[in-house]
Protein backbone atom coordinates (compact mmCIF):
# COMPACT_ATOMS: atom_id res chain seq x y z
CA UNK A 1 0.00 0.00 0.00
CA UNK A 2 0.79 3.59 -1.03
CA UNK A 3 0.84 5.72 1.91
CA UNK A 4 2.76 8.65 0.82
CA UNK A 5 0.45 12.23 -0.41
CA UNK A 6 3.88 12.69 -2.25
CA UNK A 7 3.54 9.61 -4.80
CA UNK A 8 2.51 10.36 -8.65
CA UNK A 9 -1.24 9.29 -9.50
CA UNK A 10 -1.96 7.59 -12.23
CA UNK A 11 -3.04 9.40 -15.16
CA UNK A 12 -6.80 7.37 -16.08
CA UNK A 13 -10.25 8.80 -16.96
CA UNK A 14 -13.47 8.87 -15.10
CA UNK A 15 -17.61 9.64 -15.45
CA UNK A 16 -19.27 11.61 -12.66
CA UNK A 17 -19.54 8.50 -10.06
CA UNK A 18 -15.91 9.01 -9.10
CA UNK A 19 -14.85 5.97 -11.68
CA UNK A 20 -11.98 7.49 -13.75
CA UNK A 21 -10.67 8.66 -17.13
CA UNK A 22 -8.96 12.03 -17.01
CA UNK A 23 -5.53 12.70 -15.35
CA UNK A 24 -5.44 14.15 -12.12
CA UNK A 25 -3.90 16.99 -10.25
CA UNK A 26 -1.15 15.69 -8.34
CA UNK A 27 -1.37 17.78 -4.77
CA UNK A 28 2.36 18.17 -4.50
CA UNK A 29 3.44 19.50 -7.68
CA UNK A 30 3.78 23.22 -8.22
CA UNK A 31 1.04 24.09 -10.81
CA UNK A 32 1.28 26.62 -13.87
CA UNK A 33 0.50 30.30 -13.26
CA UNK A 34 -2.61 29.36 -15.66
CA UNK A 35 -3.16 26.29 -13.37
CA UNK A 36 -3.41 28.90 -10.31
CA UNK A 37 -5.73 31.34 -12.31
CA UNK A 38 -8.25 28.42 -12.75
CA UNK A 39 -7.74 27.51 -8.90
CA UNK A 40 -8.87 30.73 -8.01
CA UNK A 41 -12.56 30.64 -7.24
CA UNK A 42 -14.79 33.80 -7.59
CA UNK A 43 -16.64 32.07 -5.01
CA UNK A 44 -14.06 31.51 -2.54
CA UNK A 45 -13.90 34.55 -0.44
CA UNK A 46 -18.26 34.29 -0.30
CA UNK A 47 -17.52 30.66 0.62
CA UNK A 48 -15.13 31.02 3.26
CA UNK A 49 -17.25 33.52 5.36
CA UNK A 50 -19.73 30.81 5.03
CA UNK A 51 -18.03 28.43 7.30
CA UNK A 52 -18.92 30.04 10.70
CA UNK A 53 -21.92 27.88 11.33
CA UNK A 54 -20.44 24.07 10.09
CA UNK A 55 -20.47 21.63 12.24
CA UNK A 56 -20.77 18.32 10.51
CA UNK A 57 -18.73 17.09 7.55
CA UNK A 58 -19.71 15.06 5.01
CA UNK A 59 -16.61 13.07 2.86
CA UNK A 60 -16.54 11.07 -0.64
CA UNK A 61 -13.48 8.65 -0.23
CA UNK A 62 -12.27 8.08 -3.65
CA UNK A 63 -9.98 10.58 -5.04
CA UNK A 64 -10.94 12.78 -2.18
CA UNK A 65 -9.09 11.01 0.95
CA UNK A 66 -7.35 8.33 -1.08
CA UNK A 67 -6.46 6.95 -4.51
CA UNK A 68 -8.05 3.09 -5.34
CA UNK A 69 -6.13 2.23 -8.44
CA UNK A 70 -9.43 0.51 -10.09
CA UNK A 71 -9.32 -0.20 -13.99
CA UNK A 72 -12.49 0.37 -14.31
CA UNK A 73 -12.32 -0.15 -18.02
CA UNK A 74 -11.77 -3.47 -17.15
CA UNK A 75 -14.98 -3.27 -14.72
CA UNK A 76 -17.13 -1.58 -17.18
CA UNK A 77 -16.59 -4.75 -19.07
CA UNK A 78 -16.65 -7.03 -17.18
CA UNK A 79 -20.25 -5.62 -15.74
CA UNK A 80 -21.34 -4.92 -19.44
CA UNK A 81 -20.58 -8.83 -20.20
CA UNK A 82 -23.01 -9.42 -17.17
CA UNK A 83 -25.47 -7.72 -18.19
CA UNK A 84 -25.22 -8.39 -21.23
CA UNK A 85 -24.88 -4.37 -22.55
CA UNK A 86 -22.62 -1.96 -22.84
CA UNK A 87 -21.76 0.15 -19.91
CA UNK A 88 -19.88 3.19 -19.65
CA UNK A 89 -20.98 4.60 -16.29
CA UNK A 90 -20.91 2.61 -12.92
CA UNK A 91 -23.38 5.07 -11.40
CA UNK A 92 -26.20 4.76 -14.50
CA UNK A 93 -26.34 1.24 -13.53
CA UNK A 94 -26.48 1.40 -9.98
CA UNK A 95 -29.50 3.74 -9.69
CA UNK A 96 -31.36 1.21 -12.53
CA UNK A 97 -30.57 -1.83 -10.43
CA UNK A 98 -31.36 -0.33 -7.58
CA UNK A 99 -34.01 -2.82 -5.43
CA UNK A 100 -33.67 -5.77 -7.95
CA UNK A 101 -31.44 -8.73 -7.02
CA UNK A 102 -28.94 -7.78 -9.96
CA UNK A 103 -28.08 -4.58 -7.43
CA UNK A 104 -26.26 -6.78 -5.73
CA UNK A 105 -24.41 -9.80 -7.51
CA UNK A 106 -22.97 -6.56 -9.75
CA UNK A 107 -22.19 -4.81 -6.77
CA UNK A 108 -20.40 -8.14 -5.66
CA UNK A 109 -18.39 -8.12 -9.05
CA UNK A 110 -17.09 -4.97 -8.60
CA UNK A 111 -16.29 -5.21 -5.72
CA UNK A 112 -13.83 -8.08 -5.91
CA UNK A 113 -11.76 -5.60 -8.32
CA UNK A 114 -12.36 -2.63 -5.43
CA UNK A 115 -10.24 -5.15 -2.63
CA UNK A 116 -7.88 -6.23 -5.62
CA UNK A 117 -6.58 -2.24 -5.94
CA UNK A 118 -6.40 -1.71 -1.94
CA UNK A 119 -2.88 -3.31 -2.38
CA UNK A 120 -1.96 -0.21 -4.53
CA UNK A 121 -4.29 2.38 -2.49
CA UNK A 122 -2.69 5.68 -2.30
CA UNK A 123 -3.41 8.35 0.73
CA UNK A 124 -4.02 11.67 -0.68
CA UNK A 125 -2.93 14.79 0.72
CA UNK A 126 -2.13 13.21 4.27
CA UNK A 127 -6.04 12.00 4.71
CA UNK A 128 -5.25 10.88 7.76
CA UNK A 129 -3.70 13.50 9.62
CA UNK A 130 -6.37 16.09 8.51
CA UNK A 131 -9.25 13.65 9.23
CA UNK A 132 -7.83 13.56 13.05
CA UNK A 133 -7.44 17.33 13.02
CA UNK A 134 -10.71 18.22 12.04
CA UNK A 135 -12.44 15.47 13.97
CA UNK A 136 -11.46 17.73 17.14
CA UNK A 137 -14.13 20.04 16.06
CA UNK A 138 -16.53 18.43 13.57
CA UNK A 139 -18.30 15.46 13.04
CA UNK A 140 -17.37 13.27 10.32
CA UNK A 141 -19.37 11.03 7.99
CA UNK A 142 -18.53 9.32 4.99
CA UNK A 143 -20.56 8.83 1.65
CA UNK A 144 -18.76 6.21 -0.85
CA UNK A 145 -20.17 4.34 -3.99
CA UNK A 146 -17.47 1.75 -2.76
CA UNK A 147 -19.01 -1.23 -1.30
CA UNK A 148 -19.32 -1.43 2.40
CA UNK A 149 -16.64 -4.04 2.97
CA UNK A 150 -14.56 -2.09 1.29
CA UNK A 151 -14.88 1.46 2.66
CA UNK A 152 -14.40 -0.03 6.14
CA UNK A 153 -11.36 -2.38 4.98
CA UNK A 154 -9.78 1.62 3.61
CA UNK A 155 -10.75 3.01 6.91
CA UNK A 156 -8.99 0.54 8.91
CA UNK A 157 -5.67 0.76 6.53
CA UNK A 158 -6.10 4.79 6.98
CA UNK A 159 -6.40 4.13 10.84
CA UNK A 160 -9.13 6.11 10.77
CA UNK A 161 -12.59 4.48 10.95
CA UNK A 162 -13.46 5.67 14.45
CA UNK A 163 -13.16 9.04 13.45
CA UNK A 164 -16.58 8.47 11.60
CA UNK A 165 -20.23 8.89 13.07
CA UNK A 166 -22.12 7.44 10.07
CA UNK A 167 -21.07 5.82 6.54
CA UNK A 168 -22.93 5.42 3.94
CA UNK A 169 -22.19 2.98 1.13
CA UNK A 170 -23.72 1.63 -1.97
CA UNK A 171 -24.93 -1.33 -0.07
CA UNK A 172 -27.34 1.52 1.40
CA UNK A 173 -27.97 3.83 -1.15
CA UNK A 174 -27.17 3.80 -4.87
CA UNK A 175 -26.32 7.50 -5.80
CA UNK A 176 -24.62 10.70 -3.85
CA UNK A 177 -28.19 13.10 -3.06
CA UNK A 178 -29.60 10.03 -1.62
CA UNK A 179 -26.49 9.21 0.84
CA UNK A 180 -26.22 12.77 1.63
CA UNK A 181 -29.94 12.66 2.40
CA UNK A 182 -29.81 9.41 4.43
CA UNK A 183 -26.29 10.90 6.56
CA UNK A 184 -28.62 13.85 7.32
CA UNK A 185 -31.87 11.57 8.57
CA UNK A 186 -29.29 9.41 10.52
CA UNK A 187 -27.37 11.93 12.64
CA UNK A 188 -30.48 14.58 13.26
CA UNK A 189 -27.86 17.11 11.13
CA UNK A 190 -29.02 20.52 10.11
CA UNK A 191 -28.44 20.41 6.32
CA UNK A 192 -27.31 24.25 6.94
CA UNK A 193 -24.48 23.34 9.25
CA UNK A 194 -23.60 20.67 6.83
CA UNK A 195 -20.38 20.79 4.15
CA UNK A 196 -20.11 17.58 1.65
CA UNK A 197 -16.24 17.53 0.25
CA UNK A 198 -15.94 15.62 -2.50
CA UNK A 199 -13.95 15.66 -5.87
CA UNK A 200 -16.86 15.71 -8.28
CA UNK A 201 -19.23 18.01 -9.22
CA UNK A 202 -21.59 15.70 -8.71
CA UNK A 203 -20.95 15.61 -5.12
CA UNK A 204 -21.75 19.62 -5.34
CA UNK A 205 -24.72 19.01 -7.05
CA UNK A 206 -26.03 16.88 -4.59
CA UNK A 207 -25.06 18.48 -1.67
CA UNK A 208 -26.48 22.12 -2.42
CA UNK A 209 -30.05 19.79 -3.36
CA UNK A 210 -29.86 18.88 0.20
CA UNK A 211 -29.44 22.18 1.25
CA UNK A 212 -25.81 21.37 2.10
CA UNK A 213 -22.95 23.83 1.91
CA UNK A 214 -20.36 21.85 -0.75
CA UNK A 215 -16.36 22.11 -1.43
CA UNK A 216 -14.86 20.89 -4.43
CA UNK A 217 -11.26 19.27 -4.37
CA UNK A 218 -10.16 20.02 -7.66
CA UNK A 219 -8.32 16.89 -8.90
CA UNK A 220 -9.04 17.59 -12.73
CA UNK A 221 -8.98 21.31 -13.93
CA UNK A 222 -12.22 20.24 -16.10
CA UNK A 223 -14.29 19.56 -12.99
CA UNK A 224 -13.49 23.52 -11.87
CA UNK A 225 -15.00 24.33 -15.50
CA UNK A 226 -17.65 22.30 -15.27
CA UNK A 227 -18.76 23.83 -12.16
CA UNK A 228 -18.46 27.33 -13.79
CA UNK A 229 -19.93 25.77 -17.17
CA UNK A 230 -22.77 25.28 -14.88
CA UNK A 231 -23.36 28.61 -12.47
CA UNK A 232 -22.41 26.60 -9.19
CA UNK A 233 -18.61 28.25 -8.75
CA UNK A 234 -19.81 31.05 -6.38
CA UNK A 235 -21.56 28.20 -4.29
CA UNK A 236 -19.15 26.10 -4.14
CA UNK A 237 -15.96 26.22 -1.75
CA UNK A 238 -13.02 25.24 -4.33
CA UNK A 239 -9.98 23.61 -2.84
CA UNK A 240 -6.49 23.00 -4.13
CA UNK A 241 -6.05 20.51 -1.23
CA UNK A 242 -7.74 18.81 1.72
CA UNK A 243 -5.33 20.82 3.78
CA UNK A 244 -6.50 24.18 2.32
CA UNK A 245 -10.20 22.92 3.92
CA UNK A 246 -8.75 22.74 7.02
CA UNK A 247 -6.62 25.78 7.00
CA UNK A 248 -9.89 27.59 6.37
CA UNK A 249 -11.77 25.79 9.02
CA UNK A 250 -8.86 26.80 11.56
CA UNK A 251 -9.55 30.51 10.87
CA UNK A 252 -13.24 29.69 12.20
CA UNK A 253 -12.11 28.19 14.98
CA UNK A 254 -8.83 30.55 16.00
CA UNK A 255 -6.55 27.46 15.45
CA UNK A 256 -6.26 23.66 15.04
CA UNK A 257 -3.52 21.90 16.49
Amino acid sequence: MVVGDEEAIPAVQMDDDGCSSRPLLNSTVSYSTMDRLWLQPLGWSIMRKDVSNIRNLIFDLDETLVLLPVDWNLVYREVGRFLGREVSSFTAVLSMLWGLELYEEVSRLVEKYEFESLSGLIVLDNSPYLLRRLGRNYTLNLTSLQSRRVVESVLNLMGVRRLFSIIVSRNERPTRREQIKLVLSEGGYEASETMMVGDRVNDVVSALDNNCKAALVVRRLDDLKDLRRLGLESKTLTLNSLMELCNILDGKNGGLN
